[in-house]
């Protein structure tokens, strides 16, 4: 019976996408007067919101490189600094998990220096950074986790924003394993050490266990000019559960082309989004290169379908899971080309596990898990749907037809 729902929403679906372009409703000038109001005022509110990352960034960056200058930081848990609180402020679940973090990491490479700088985020209001600052000075190199704060004013405690995960995800992983090897490090800094933003690899907790994946790519949304979102359909669409249904059955778009053909296999693609992913690293005025990102504010301007996604923050967190600190170490510190020393030190080559990887990470998104998993459209097309497919077709353009004869006479 499900199946057989299924098919017939497909069908209706084909049958949608070739009728509706035949209706063309007409815009009143208001409406289109508005549309622009709004298209202008979002243009000017992410202009704000740029240069106030931007201005945050640059300010923190210099805040960070002082913190280095003035203070000497061995391999013990380190300290917590604080700006723009009052003397004397500390977050003692902050200190809780530093604790625990490096004890799980165990002995730290000598040559990597960790900071964690916790700043007040009220002066900056919402569009602030978070990150780490990462440095070479000779052999040593030095991690300044960012992270902003703010005080509750009832009770005055100092809030963390994001628990020491993603800031400190770069720092833990140059302090377990050092320096990365040039193939490693180059790709990483290509990408500002998007794909190193989990610290899942020195949690005990299974991953089975944890809250939903978010996928095995990056969310990047077609940002085309002029593109119509279905849930800015309004009328019967919405009203009929029509557009529902259809999220419901639409593959995952939002990884790009590639991203959904790794997850159905297709190992080559899986090279691609881990290897050449558009990751668009802001320009040097933007924001210091110094400074890490995330991937989910890297996207290039014109995003399509085409636009290849990179990994999730959690990939380099999966190979250290599945492998092991040993294996993992030897890929992290090898110079040879990226996907040589993947199967060197893992066994198998990148295209194969990240195929894996990425269909066991969609398997348990929130996505797969409360809508459909199997990518029906689009990609892969199962033989059984394509006299269905076809049938439906003819309909249309039969119908199509008589309406265009109509129109004609």
């Amino acid at each position: 019976m499900g199946l057989t729902f299924k098919r017939f929403g497909f069908g209706v679906l084909a049958l949608a996408a070739m009728l509706l372009p035949m209706r063309k409703p007409a815009q009143e000038s208001g409406a289109v007067e508005s549309s622009n109001r709004t298209q202008r005022l979002d243009s000017l509110g992410r202009q704000l919101r740029s240069a106030q990352l931007s201005w945050s960034a640059f300010d923190l960056r210099d805040s960070a490189k002082a913190l280095i200058a003035i203070t000497r930081q061995g391999s013990e848990v380190p300290a917590v600094a604080f700006r723009g609180f009052a003397a004397g402020t500390a977050i003692p679940k902050a200190d809780s998990i530093l604790t625990n973090m490096w004890t799980n990491i165990g002995a730290t490479h000598a040559d990597a220096h960790t900071w964690i700088m916790v700043y007040n985020n009220t002066p900056y209001r919402r569009s602030s950074y978070s990150g780490a600052l990462i440095s070479r000075d000779g052999a040593a190199t030095n991690c300044v986790a960012i992270m902003p704060a703010s005080v509750d004013s009832r009770t005055g405690r100092v809030y963390l924003w994001d628990n020491l995960s993603e800031s400190l995800a770069p720092c833990a992983l140059l302090a377990a394993f050092g320096a990365p090897g040039h193939a490693v490090g180059a790709w990483l800094g290509a990408t500002g050490y998007a794909p190193a933003g989990s610290n899942e690899w020195l949690t005990t907790i299974k991953p089975a266990d944890t809250r939903f994946s978010r996928g095995p790519w990056v969310e990047w949304n077609d940002r085309t000019p002029g593109r119509a979102w279905p849930e800015e359909m309004y009328g019967w669409w919405q009203t009929s559960g029509f557009i529902s249904y259809a999220l419901m059955l639409r593959p995952p778009y939002y990884y790009g082309a590639s991203g959904i053909r790794c997850i159905n296999g297709d190992e080559r693609s899986c090279v691609t989004g881990v290897l050449h992913s558009e990751i668009a690293l802001p320009a040097a005025e933007s924001l210091p290169a110094e400074l890490t990102l995330s991937a989910w504010s890297t996207s290039p301007p014109a995003t399509t379908v085409g636009t290849v996604r990179p990994p999730s923050p959690r990939i380099v967190s999966a190979m250290i899971t599945e492998f092991g600190r040993e294996k993992f170490q030897k890929f992290w510190s090898s110079d040879q080309p990226f996907e040589v020393a993947f199967q060197s030190a893992f066994g198998e080559t990148l295209g194969a596990w990240t195929a894996r990887w990425a269909a066991r990470e969609w398997a348990g998104s929130y996505e797969a898990k409360h809508g459909n998993p199997e990518i029906l459209l689009g990609v892969t097309l199962k033989p059984s749907w394509i006299p269905l497919l076809f049938g439906w077709s003819i309909l249309a353009i039969a119908i199509a037809a008589g309406v265009a004869k109509r129109r004609t006479a």
